[in-house]
């Protein structure tokens, strides 16, 4: 079996250049209303967001700016938004694009895990990080880590409720 982590990443078509998945989060459905500026020229852009992630997310729109502009984002959803910097990694006309902000604003944050609760992608996993270092130190961490995945990925598409979830989380993250 071979190690997930030295695995070729699979690649995808943009436009005439091909580009590499290279989501470093999990993603989340999500619908919200949202604006991209080009930083450059300040042309803004009227997209949706139809996924959404600690670290990026997919905005669909007939327009799109190329791989790697430098944008501001600006999402509206509930009443609340979400304004930061990010890079567009992943471009395709009349599709959309898909966009990478590494860091978001610290009076950001709570709005972004807000959105990824409501989203059911990651309602467990604010804890996780820390409890799953602290796993991978113990025996299996491969396995550990694998089936944390799983646990979260069959949360975010409805197929396991958030309190069991929770619960195997914090069961499979206990080290003994």
């Amino acid at each position: 079996m071979r190690n997930p982590s030295s695995q070729e990443l699979p690649k995808r078509q943009s436009g005439t250049t091909q580009t590499a998945d290279r989501r470093n989060s999990d993603r989340a459905p999500f619908s919200a209303v949202a604006e991209v500026k080009e930083l450059a020229s300040s042309t803004r852009l009227s997209v949706r967001i139809a996924d959404i992630g600690r670290n990026g997310c997919y905005a669909d729109a007939l327009n799109v700016f190329p791989v790697g502009t430098p944008v501001r984002l600006t999402i509206r959803h509930g009443g609340l938004h979400l304004e930061t910097n990010a890079t567009v990694v992943y471009s395709r006309s009349g599709m959309g694009m898909g966009l990478n902000y590494p860091s978001i604003p610290v009076d950001m944050e709570s709005t972004l895990e807000k959105w990824l609760a409501e989203a059911g992608g990651n309602t467990a996993s604010a804890a996780e990080p820390a409890g799953l270092k602290k796993a991978m130190a113990g025996p299996f961490p491969v396995e550990r880590q694998i089936l944390s995945r799983l646990i979260t990925t069959m949360m975010s598409k409805g197929l396991l409720d958030s309190p069991d979830g929770a619960e195997m989380l914090q069961e499979l993250l206990k080290v003994e």
